[in-house]
């Protein structure tokens, strides 16, 4: 599923638009219906394709049940949903179609009050995806493509001003998926190690403002989608495209939190720090085809239970309401 900085849209059809799934049971969940999720853990967004296998659009709903809300209207393709950290909006970047415009912006969690925070015409760059709030949300950063620097990391402030790019790497490294820690000192994120055709990802810390570049994997292996736990202590991430793997940001205590023959991403942890959310293709249901669903876990990889499972519908990045403004 890792690609090199490819669109967002070339990268749904090429590793999600799955054969079609047969009628799965309506009892799957049933098990999770007695879960219960602390004050803090109110909320889970998600970007989907509920609306047709084109139309990506951006949900939430609560993680122990519920019927899923769009909050962005259709036309445009959507994705990389991030809550900010007083739970009040949700930042995400979304295309026009034809590529005609791309944007990245915020509404509230209801879908109102749409304001864009940058747009390609004015700053030049496209290809916007994957932000991540400052913990005291008064910034961005984001991953986007400039025609001749490739795909960089990039910060902005909420309110569209002060627009910098942080990284400057090789256009061979396209680094993207940025994850703001919960201090706002350190930004994590992952890239190619070289052109060649067994290159690999790794993750990478840098400081906020770009400064203090440095490896936090290197172990030839792919790494993305790093997120931090909410005490800042480790990281969390993708490893091979099928383990969920932890490691504290000391380099100390690597383990394997999940691990299938299916495809496992995307991890992000709840605010309380007792659960993970993360996208995998293991059957969400008996008799189900393999479909990108989001699933949840205890933090030590136990209780992995599907919470999306609709037929004909595709699911990735899911994020956490960061608050405790209930359920």
């Amino acid at each position: 599923m890792k690609s090199r900085a490819l669109p967002f849209r070339v990268l749904v059809c090429a590793a999600v638009l799955v054969s079609p799934l047969v009628a799965g049971r309506a009892d799957a969940f049933a098990a999770g219906a007695a879960r219960s999720f602390a004050t803090r853990d109110g909320k889970l967004g998600f970007a989907a394709t509920r609306g047709g296998p084109d139309d990506w659009q951006i949900y939430t709903r609560k993680p122990s049940g519920g019927h899923p809300r769009s909050i962005t209207g259709s036309g445009w393709a959507n994705s990389g949903p991030a809550w900010s950290p007083d739970g009040s909006e949700i930042a995400f970047a979304r295309s026009a179609p034809n590529g005609a415009e791309y944007q990245l912006a915020v509404t509230n969690p209801v879908g109102g009050n749409l304001r864009i925070v940058v747009d390609s015409a004015s700053s030049g760059i496209v290809l916007f995806d994957r932000p991540s709030w400052s913990p005291d949300g008064s910034a961005l950063t984001f991953q986007g493509y400039d025609p001749a620097l490739g795909q960089q990391i990039y910060r902005v402030d909420a309110d569209g001003t002060d627009l910098e790019r942080l990284t400057n790497l090789p256009a061979y490294a396209a680094p993207e998926d940025p994850a703001w820690s919960p201090a706002g000192g350190t930004i994590a994120f992952d890239a190619w190690s070289s052109a060649d055709e067994d290159a690999v990802t790794d993750i990478y810390l840098m400081d906020a403002d770009g400064s203090n570049l440095r490896k936090f994997t290197d172990d030839k292996a792919l790494d993305f989608n790093a997120s931090f736990s909410p005490d800042g202590d480790e990281l969390v991430w993708s490893r091979q495209d099928r383990q969920i793997v932890e490691e504290g940001i000391d380099g100390n205590g690597f383990r394997v939190v999940t691990a299938s023959r299916d495809f496992n991403a995307d991890p992000a942890w709840a605010p309380a720090g007792d659960w993970i959310a993360f996208v995998s293709n293991r059957p969400a249901c008996d008799g189900c085809v393999r479909s990108y669903n989001v699933f949840l876990m205890t933090a030590t990889g136990a209780d992995i239970h599907p919470i999306t499972h609709t037929v004909g519908v595709q699911y990735l990045s899911p994020t956490w309401r960061r608050s405790n403004r209930g359920s």
